[in-house]
Order: structure tokens, then C-alpha cells, then sequence
């Protein structure tokens, strides 16, 4: 008997327990949304007001189009999920050299650290925030395959170690809290860090992420209000992504040129 366990939050943090035995899936929400509504899912997925069902809706639908939590996982992607989102504002700095490496969190793998912009996006673009995450093996062998190294379990600090022992210099790394974040700033001051899946970040929390990090996403909550406030840039409007710091800028700049069109971009 083959079995994979997984649990993945999303709208509103809902909790949802993805078991996947013998070719059976089997999807669970185990909690309640802490909002009602997410601008990102009702713009590009049409859901109103967010709920234990819908949670795992969305997460049947990520498994249905990219095999999220299963052996067949889609790890490639080179088209956007949206404009201005977090695994594509770092997929365009690796392409236009402003970083070396990504250590970023995916379903089937854990702690992630590649220097392919492809497979930053593959991974992290339709996947919010990674609660547990057992390792596929097909899935290991698929990313490892491309150059990546992976850890088989969530360990961002590990992660930069990791990154910074291949080789790479200029590395960014998701983180989801304050603590991660100030840990990763502790142990090489000059990491890129991309605060992602903040909703749930407590007032007291918000600026002690807000000050540590490059770029800040937009979901609703006391982090993206405080970033809104002291952004240096502001890319997006539904669920925007702010750039914190000068680095943070010159990421979300490039993000732009990437892109064709007028997008709404608020620069103080």
C-alpha cells in the first residue's frame, strides 16, 4: 500500500487534508475561512464568499489541472498565474539576473531551492501555503531531474544553508512568519525574502515580518495593510505584492518590463 498525506491552506486559511492511497484521493477541510472573501479566487476562479467547501473545491481543481498532491504533479510552468504574484515576480528576477536561487515550499517535495524560473513558477504558482507535505517520489525524481535539490520535508532555513553551500549568492526565500524570517535575516543579512500566505500574521506579528521582508503579498490581514502603508512600490490591485526595500523594487520593476500592457503601479 502507497500512501501520501498533505495539508494545504487556502481560502482563508482554511485547513484541507489531501490523502492520496493506492491511486485514491481523498480531500478534507478541517477548519473555517478567517475571511470571507479573497479578491485573487473570486477574480480568477469565481468564488464568492469563501467556505469550508469551496476549500475543497479549489483544492480538487489544483489536483484535476496540475496533479497537486499526487505522483503526477505538473512541475513546469512558463505561463503566470496572475500579473503581479509572488513566484512570478521571482521567476522574472532569475530570468533577468537580479537573483541566483529560490528556496520556495511545494506539496510533494517540502523545501525547494532551484535556479530555473520554470520551475519556481511550476511549483509555486497555483499553491498557496504548504502546512505538511510527505515526498512523492516520482515527484523528487521529476524536480531533482531538473538541477533542483530538494529536501523532503519544509525547512526554509535549511533551505538557504543549502542554496548558499551550491554556490548561490543572491538567494530569495518564501516565509509565511516572523519567526522564519527573522532567523533567515540572522543568518546571511542579505537574503531576498518574499513574505507569502501572510493572512493570518497577528497585529503584533505585522511589523516584525513587514520590516524583515523584500516583497510582501497582499492577502487580507494586519501585514498587508502595514506593507500598503510603507511599500516603496505597489504592483497589482486585487491582491497586490509590495516591494519593501530597493531590492524589492528593482524585482518588481523587472516583473513590469516582463509584462505587456498597463498594469496599475503605485510608486512613492
Amino acid at each position: 500500500m502507497t500512501k501520501y498525506s498533505h495539508v494545504m491552506e487556502c481560502h482563508g486559511r482554511v485547513p484541507v487534508k489531501v490523502t492520496w492511497k493506492d491511486g485514491e484521493v481523498t480531500v478534507e477541510a478541517t477548519g473555517e475561512p478567517s475571511v470571507e472573501e479573497c479578491p485573487l479566487m473570486s477574480h480568477k476562479e469565481g468564488y464568492g464568499k469563501l467556505s469550508r467547501k469551496s476549500a475543497e473545491n479549489h483544492v480538487l481543481k489544483l489536483i484535476e489541472e496540475i496533479g497537486a498532491f499526487t505522483p503526477r504533479r505538473k512541475v513546469i510552468d512558463c505561463e503566470p498565474y496572475v500579473s503581479f504574484g509572488v513566484s512570478e515576480s521571482l521567476s522574472t528576477a532569475l530570468q533577468y539576473g537580479l537573483l541566483d536561487a529560490v528556496v520556495l515550499v511545494s506539496d510533494c517535495l517540502g523545501t525547494v531551492v532551484t535556479d530555473k524560473p520554470a520551475l519556481v513558477q511550476g511549483l509555486g504558482g497555483r499553491i498557496s501555503g504548504i502546512v505538511e507535505t510527505d515526498p512523492v517520489p516520482e515527484v523528487v525524481e521529476k524536480v531533482e531531474s531538473k538541477g533542483a535539490v530538494v529536501l523532503e520535508r519544509i525547512d526554509q532555513e535549511e533551505g538557504l544553508e543549502t542554496a548558499l553551500e551550491e554556490g548561490f549568492e543572491r538567494v530569495a526565500v518564501t516565509v509565511t512568519d516572523p519567526e522564519t524570517a527573522v532567523a533567515l535575516k540572522e543568518a546571511h543579512d542579505t537574503v531576498f525574502l518574499a513574505a507569502v500566505h501572510v493572512s493570518d500574521v497577528e497585529d503584533h506579528e505585522a511589523e516584525t515580518l513587514v520590516d524583515s521582508c523584500d516583497l510582501v503579498t497582499g492577502c487580507p490581514g494586519p501585514a498587508a495593510e502595514l506593507a500598503g502603508k510603507r511599500s516603496l512600490l505597489q504592483a497589482g490591485e486585487g491582491i497586490p505584492v509590495h516591494a519593501m526595500t530597493g531590492w524589492g523594487v528593482d524585482v518588481m520593476l523587472a516583473r513590469i518590463r516582463e509584462l505587456t500592457g498597463f498594469r496599475k503601479v503605485m510608486v512613492r
